[in-house]
């Protein structure tokens, strides 16, 4: 097989797949959202994800503030802005947890068919 041919099947395949993995994602969310909109259990999930925010922030500030004798306050802030952006993406990944479960069950339930077929072309039975 040249490389001309290669690269044109594996993308074709790529292509293929990776189709098919969106279609299944959209499909999966469709099916967790039952005809809701996702707009509002984003909005839900991100005032909710607020309070682990809050925490991290606070738990910044303070391991900041207790790890050093000097304590320079662009330190101190940035402690604190990173726990709360950690504290903020757990929160987040935790509410939509249900979502993106859904979401990845769908594209490997759609993704399997696609590449069991590329499997036989690449491993072709012989019956008989």
């Amino acid at each position: 097989m040249s490389l001309r041919r290669w690269i044109g099947s594996n993308a074709t395949y790529a292509r293929k797949l990776a189709n098919s993995g969106w279609e299944g994602a959209s499909q999966g969310r469709e099916e967790f959202l039952d005809g809701e909109r996702l707009t509002p259990f984003i909005t839900d999930s991100v005032t909710k994800a607020l309070k682990p925010a809050t925490a991290g922030v606070c738990l910044g500030l303070a391991s900041a503030y207790l790890t050093r004798t000097r304590k320079p306050a662009a330190r101190v802030l940035a402690f604190g802005m990173l726990g709360g952006a950690i504290g903020f993406g757990a929160g987040l990944l935790w509410k939509t947890r249900h979502l993106t479960v859904g979401a990845a069950r769908g594209a490997i339930k759609k993704t399997g068919p696609v590449r069991d077929e590329r499997w036989f072309e690449k491993n072709p039975i012989a019956y008989g």
